[in-house]
């Protein structure tokens, strides 16, 4: 997330200042669960667009559009946006509707074969989502090991950015 001159909630800022659903969660709000990657990928935006924010940008959002420049949208599709953490989770893993066969980062696998197959690398380790646990820390999603991880938001990791049909 790498906003590290911002110590204060991100998604207070975002309920204060936008219509857009607050990237702050905790284990009980069941945020965690939920794919919200493209609204609050709206409210960062907005944060990093503020005039109050100019000193205290959310790197990854800067990140965010440069990508857009390299890579353009798609027509017909959301655009690119930062996913929750839900949303990195089915990437990875997929649903496992009750498939005795299914294991975690089985979706990785295939999509990574695929990646591979058009002379493209394969996943990092862990991808920052959109989500903040609090003022210092954010939430990612590891694809090594899938699973839930809390890193600080000054942390250098990597975004994975994706669209919907």
């Amino acid at each position: 997330m790498a906003a590290r001159e911002y110590k204060d909630l991100i998604g207070d800022w975002i309920e204060e200042n936008t219509d857009y659903p607050s990237v702050t969660t905790n284990t009980e709000d069941g945020k965690m669960g939920k794919i919200l990657g493209y609204g609050m990928t709206r409210g960062l935006i907005e944060f990093n667009n503020a005039p109050e924010n100019r000193d205290r940008q959310i790197q990854f959002i800067n990140e965010l559009d440069i990508y857009r420049t390299d890579c353009p949208d798609i027509p017909g599709t959301s655009g690119w946006f930062i996913p929750s953490v839900r949303e990195l989770e089915l990437l990875c893993s997929g649903e496992s509707n009750g498939r005795p066969d299914w294991v975690p980062g089985m979706n990785k696998r295939i999509i990574e074969s695929k990646l591979r197959d058009m002379g493209y690398g394969g996943f990092s380790f862990l991808y920052w989502s959109c989500l903040e646990l609090d003022g210092e820390e954010a939430l990612l999603y590891g694809f090594s090991e899938p699973g839930y991880y809390c890193n600080g938001k000054s942390f250098n990791r990597e975004a994975r950015f994706v669209f919907a049909f």
